[in-house]
């Protein structure tokens, strides 16, 4: 091997070890219709795969929609204003979705406002409104007595998903691919 080509392949492993060595932050969007309402926004997590907590979500923004909003709609739910919440290990995140899995029991995940709990929006594997069972759900209704919006789910269910952007590491080795087809033509041409 050359010179030249160590010096090319040492350059392209300094390059990608960083990208390979920490998580990426995933963006992804939440469009969901529940019940006569609507959640729509951002999640945007740590870039940790599989099972995942509160300390890994860094930032959402939920806009959330029921004519039986207590409060009126629609309200904003984000990170500024609001807590997560989470019990159990329903929660999980791939490259591409957020999945809730509706049989960990005793399980519940949810966004809530700091500013007397209203407005929420969450999943879980509990009865939130006595007798529905498990699902997702908007809240609280005008008479405070359940939430606003609910759909009964069951299984693993993906709540929110990412747009499909080329990764930093993908247009880097690409570059990395066009600039060596660029050299090895300018050498042949000599």
């Amino acid at each position: 091997m050359t010179k030249t080509k160590s010096t090319f392949l040492a350059l392209v492993a300094v390059l990608l070890a960083p990208m390979a060595a920490n998580a990426i932050p995933i963006v992804y969007e939440v469009n969901r219709i529940v019940g006569d309402g609507t959640v729509v926004g951002f999640i945007e997590t740590d870039g940790i795969l599989g099972t995942i907590g509160a300390a890994n979500i860094l930032d959402f923004s939920l806009t959330v929609t029921s004519l039986d909003l207590h409060g009126g709609s629609p309200q904003t739910i984000d990170f500024a204003t609001s807590f997560i919440g989470i019990d159990g290990a329903g929660l999980s995140a791939s490259l591409t979705d957020l999945f809730y899995d509706f049989s960990v029991s005793i399980s519940s995940f949810f966004f809530q406002s700091n500013l007397g709990g209203l407005p929420f929006y969450g999943l879980g594997s509990q009865d939130v409104c006595g007798g529905c069972g498990g699902g997702e759900f908007i809240g609280w209704s005008i008479g405070q007595d359940g939430p606003a919006e609910f759909n009964p789910l069951s299984g693993i269910v993906s709540f929110a998903n990412t747009v499909s952007v080329p990764e930093p590491g993908t247009l880097a080795l690409l570059g990395i691919g066009l600039a060596g087809l660029g050299l090895s033509r300018r050498r042949r041409k000599v």
